[in-house]
């Protein structure tokens, strides 16, 4: 069975590009997009996601809120942090929650994103 992820990012180019590179690559993935926190949510209960991808600002409700609500309901579901924000704050702020890996988006290629979340989720950190 394939592993799954949720990918919770507002850009929707963004969104649409990383499931493309995923498609290209024939991952053994399923993906599921979302483009909201509130929404995020919800689908982390819904779908039991093997991985989520966030973005840190988003509407309704943003990464930290997200995170937050992952650390008492779902901590076992690991995150990794896909955002415009490269400043150390945001991310020893991520780090408190015990993301995966901080990813700025500017800083890398999408195969590079890709190859990436694939390594981590196959458990290779």
């Amino acid at each position: 069975m394939p592993k799954s992820i949720l990918i919770a990012d507002d850009d929707k180019l963004f969104l649409d590009v990383l499931t493309f590179e995923f498609e290209k690559r024939n991952a053994p993935l399923q993906w599921i997009t979302v483009e909201d926190g509130e929404h995020t949510i919800k689908l982390l209960t819904e779908h039991k996601p093997d991985m989520l991808i966030l973005d840190l600002r988003m509407p309704n409700l943003d990464g930290f809120a997200v995170l937050e609500h992952m650390q008492k309901h779902h901590s076992s579901v690991p995150v990794v942090i896909v955002t415009h924000f490269h400043d150390e704050e945001h991310q020893k702020k991520s780090e408190q929650y015990g993301v995966k890996a901080y990813l700025v988006k500017s800083d890398w290629h999408i195969s590079q994103l890709a190859e990436e979340i694939e390594r981590l989720l196959e458990g290779k950190e």
